[in-house]
This record gives structure tokens, C-alpha cells and sequence, in this order.
């Protein structure tokens, strides 16, 4: 994931950014059921933290030595 294929942060709920909603699609997810993206060094204003962002399954697919991989999020329907 990078910052091409990541969501804003301004964008997203405080859910998504705790981990306990999917980045991609805000469904709530529980330990069995997020998958666990790589963790990133973020700044906002003057501090950094690491961000651990998740997802459902049905957003990653596996990449290589099974690293999970963000998958691009489909284009709206008609």
C-alpha cells in the first residue's frame, strides 16, 4: 500500500483510522475478519505515529511471501 492506493486520512472515519472499520469500505471488522496491511510512518502537524491500517478480505490479495496487498477499490456502479 502507498500513498497513491491509501485513503486521505482527513477522509475517513475515526473507525477506519483505529483499525476497527475497513479502510475501504467502513464495515466493521473483528480480529477473525481484518486483514492487517503494513504499518506506515505518518505525520500530522508535528507528530508522527505509526499507522496500522486494516481491511476486510474482501479488499487485499495476497502478495508476495503472502504479504497482504491492497486492492484497488472497484469503480462506482451505474
Amino acid at each position: 500500500m502507498n500513498r497513491t492506493t491509501r485513503p486521505r486520512l482527513r477522509g475517513l472515519s475515526e473507525a477506519q483510522i483505529r483499525g476497527f472499520a475497513c479502510l475501504r469500505c467502513a464495515r466493521p471488522l473483528a480480529d477473525d475478519t481484518a486483514v492487517d496491511l503494513p504499518r506506515e510512518r505518518l505525520r500530522l502537524a508535528d507528530h508522527r505515529f505509526w499507522w496500522c491500517p486494516r481491511v476486510c478480505r474482501d479488499h487485499v490479495e495476497a502478495g508476495p511471501a503472502g504479504a497482504a496487498t491492497l486492492v484497488e477499490a472497484p469503480a462506482p456502479g451505474p
